[in-house]
């Protein structure tokens, strides 16, 4: 049953992203390199709603939240290695949502990203991922290091998140059917996470959805056989892939993409760099930035500074390279 229930909610999420055409590595993208708010602002909105919804459910004891120590070394990293990979190619959950969509290139990012996080959780590279989390490793409880309580905190960030939406909103004058559409998908987004917070706390995985971490283990699975690699969050990503690829297939728009070189190039080394630097930071775009800030947790907000970083610099580079 849990099993079924995440597959449903993976295909949910992959609904909610496919139709909206959003993701969290898009907010990144968007905000770096077109200037553009909108997106950030509307992945804040749903970190703070999240947020509000994980401490309400950690107050009344029906799930528990527990931030552990984390390396900011690794975390810092990882984070900007994931970052420099997306801007080279696609985030963690658009390589499902494209490969879905019949996106050649995103097959092959999504095999890379499958590949290169298997082996740094299991495999030839495990070593050095476990090499760079010896190194700073600090407490990671945002309200116990303000000594101030979880709800308030999160009640800030959403006041906050709701009023730079806003002038968002107003500077880029934006109808009111594309204010709708954010704030749907903000709420649709924080609610899909906290159901996930229920689940992961009754099967005991701990945590709410992510992506990273379960995709390793499904290369494990994949290699060994071992059916005790799977959990309702590998059901859950790949719930996404088969969301994508039957909401393409009924708008009648699914079919193969052509694929040129450079394409191919920048799937396999951008997919390579997501895979080792989201294992290495312990969570991708998904697990860290839109669930362990929600947990009001130090290394979220490490890893979405160090992610915006790595696309900044990866951003420079194609800049310098596409003017010569």
């Amino acid at each position: 049953m849990i099993l079924i229930m995440g597959f449903l909610l993976g295909s949910a999420f992959g609904f909610v992203l496919h139709r909206s055409k959003y993701s969290v590595s898009l907010s990144f993208e968007h905000l770096v390199v077109d200037r553009d708010f909108t997106y950030f602002f509307v992945l804040m909105l749903t970190i703070s709603l999240q947020s509000i919804g994980v401490s309400l459910l950690h107050y009344f004891n029906l799930i528990t939240v527990l931030n552990e120590q984390f390396s900011v070394l690794a975390t810092a990293l990882g984070s900007f290695i994931f970052g420099v990979g997306i801007r080279i190619a696609y985030g963690c959950t658009l390589s499902y949502i494209r490969a879905g969509e019949g996106y050649t290139d995103g097959i092959i990012n999504l095999a890379m990203f499958l590949i290169v996080a298997g082996m740094t959780r299991y495999g030839l590279l495990q070593p050095i991922s476990k090499f760079l989390k010896q190194f700073f490793v600090v407490e990671s409880d945002i309200p116990t290091t303000l000594g101030i309580s979880g709800i308030k905190v999160s009640v800030m960030l959403t006041v906050i998140s709701i009023i730079f939406i806003i002038i968002s909103f107003k500077r880029y004058h934006l109808s009111n059917k594309e204010k709708t559409k954010y704030y749907l998908v903000a709420i649709s987004i924080a609610t899909i996470a906290l159901i996930g917070w229920l689940i992961g706390d009754i099967s005991g995985t701990g945590r709410s959805i992510e992506v990273a971490g379960p995709t390793s283990k499904i290369m494990e699975f994949l290699m060994t056989g071992d059916f005790s690699y799977i959990s309702w969050k590998e059901l859950f990503v790949i719930g996404i892939l088969v969301s994508a690829f039957f909401s393409t297939k009924i708008k009648g728009q699914f079919y193969w993409h052509k694929i040129t070189n450079l394409n191919t190039q920048r799937a396999v080394i951008g997919g390579a760099l997501m895979g080792f630097g989201a294992i290495v930071a312990e969570g991708c775009a998904v697990g860290n930035v839109l669930v362990s800030t929600a947990a009001l947790s130090w290394r979220g907000f490490v890893s979405m500074i160090f992610m915006m970083f790595g696309v900044q610099i990866m951003t420079i580079i194609r800049t310098k390279q596409e003017s010569n």
